[in-house]
């Protein structure tokens, strides 16, 4: 007879493994050799339990619930599907640092930068594309297991949605209010709105970069889901903006956990798991998936801390090389000080290492001078921007640009190329550096782009002059602004 498939989430009766039926085995000796030392008085004092030890079942060589990935998790997915989401793991040195915190009774914040799926769009009762349909998002059960685990600890979700990594690399700082308190750990989730090729990955290294540079050196983990259909061009198959970020992961050592690996291929062999892994909306996925999400970052975090206590126990003898190469070589948590894009052999002026400045519609993004032609226009609370009609409709911002930055000053704009938006467009300049910005394009994807007006400028407070144009065709007369943004 053959076993019964059962899919990933399904919690089944199974036997005894060996390595259990073992350690009951060692378990039941050592309670004889225990109860024998009793009787004869050779029980010593026991070493002291300090948080995150047993020494009992240290000295069993067995691992205690304390320490590893918790069962019910194991029950649920089994190793192999955790495994699988692990696209990288790096060396968890800035994760192991926030997990330190956390041992030792400190507070920490932890912020989202992510799009409609961390805002928990998706299938509400048959109707897709549903604001807040569902509950539960990954990061909520996240900071569950954390509350629970350490306390209660600062969170902020500066999700917005239709918004990418280009954006994000402006405003990040806005949404998750860094002025108030920085981030200890940063969940990035953009894959569905980030477009494949590489202007994702810039983007990404920019955002990379600006939130690594912190002066309370932050840990970030990229958080990667899919969707049944892309949200850009048509052509692409299976690739999304997220399969470009593997060489940032990569390169400044960022864990990156992945719905995809597990549970896509499953879905292709069978497709009625379409139904409890997105409902009827193609793009955002459904409750059980946020709930994976969130379970395989737990299980990421709990090994993280196991890998953290042993080498604690250990003194950390054998972290770094003693011989070889690397010897003195390597810092933990450096940030490069090249990018991507720039060859090793070259000299360049320092990369930039101040946070961005963004002003938000509705937020800190206030004209000038009077604009009684433009207005707020804000959609369920989420996608907020100013928005005006006709040729001829002027605004004016300023905006700073700081010490240590690169030079650029841009406009977040909103991009669509469906003709109910009638979206047109509008110049902007600065100084002597002026650009067209369209709010139409051929593109499916309806999201906040971003146009860069100004680059290299000295540090300092700039203005921003903008005009709506005639549009290419009468009816597309509007435009959204969502910011103004410097780095």
């Amino acid at each position: 007879m053959t076993a019964a498939y059962a899919p990933l989430g399904h919690e089944g009766g199974a036997p005894l493994s060996r390595t259990r039926t073992r350690s009951l085995v060692l378990l039941a000796v050592a309670g004889f050799i225990l109860a024998f030392s009793f009787l004869t008085g050779a029980v010593t004092s026991p070493p002291a339990v300090t948080a995150g030890t047993k020494p009992f079942l240290d000295a069993l060589g067995l691992r205690g619930p304390h320490c590893g990935i918790e069962p019910s998790i194991l029950r649920s997915y089994g190793r192999h599907a955790i495994r699988l989401s692990r696209v990288h793991e790096g060396s968890g040195w800035r994760v192991k640092r926030v997990l330190a915190k956390l041992e030792q009774g400190e507070r920490i914040k932890v912020a989202v930068v992510g799009g409609s799926v961390s805002t928990g769009h998706g299938d509400l009762n048959g109707r897709p594309y549903t604001y807040r349909a569902v509950n539960e998002t990954y990061d909520k059960v996240l900071m569950s297991w954390i509350n629970s685990t350490y306390g209660e600890q600062s969170f902020i979700s500066g999700a917005m949605p239709a918004t990418g990594a280009s954006f994000f690399s402006f405003c990040w700082t806005a949404t998750t209010r860094l002025e108030e308190l920085a981030p200890d750990l940063v969940l990035v989730e953009l894959n569905v709105n980030d477009p494949p090729g590489d202007e994702a990955r810039r983007a990404s290294g920019w955002l990379t970069r600006s939130i690594l540079q912190l002066p309370n050196k932050p840990a970030i983990i990229f958080v990667g889901v899919f969707s049944l259909k892309p949200n850009f061009d048509d052509g692409v198959g299976l690739v999304h903006g997220g399969d470009y970020r593997m060489p940032i992961a990569d390169y400044y050592d960022i864990p990156q956990i992945s719905l995809r690996a597990p549970y896509l291929p499953p879905l292709l062999r069978n497709k009625t798991l379409v139904k409890p892994y997105f409902g009827v909306d193609p793009i955002h996925i459904a409750q059980p998936l946020h709930k994976a999400m969130g379970d395989f970052l737990i299980a990421y975090l709990q090994e993280q801390r196991c890998t953290m206590l042993e080498e604690q126990r250990s003194g950390e003898a054998d972290m770094f090389p003693s011989e070889g190469l690397l010897l003195d070589a390597l810092i933990p948590g450096e940030v490069p000080s090249h990018t991507l894009d720039q060859e090793i052999m070259k000299a360049y002026p320092p990369n930039p290492t101040a946070p961005p400045v963004c002003h938000l519609a509705n937020q800190t993004l206030t004209p000038l001078t009077p604009a009684p032609d433009w207005t707020v226009l804000s959609y369920q609370f989420e996608k907020t921007s100013l928005q005006t009609a006709g040729p001829g409709r002027t605004i004016s911002f300023e905006i700073e640009v700081r010490e240590g930055s690169a030079g650029e000053i841009g406009v977040g704009y909103f991009r669509s190329n469906k003709e109910l938006y009638k979206l047109g467009r509008l110049k902007c300049r600065v100084a002597e550096q002026e650009k067209v910005l369209d709010g139409y394009w051929t593109s499916k994807a309806s999201i906040f782009d971003v146009g860069i007006i100004a680059t290299n400028v000295k540090p300092g407070t700039y203005r921003i002059d903008c005009a709506t144009l005639v549009g290419e065709l009468p009816e597309r007369n509007e435009f959204r602004i969502a910011a103004v943004m410097s780095r």
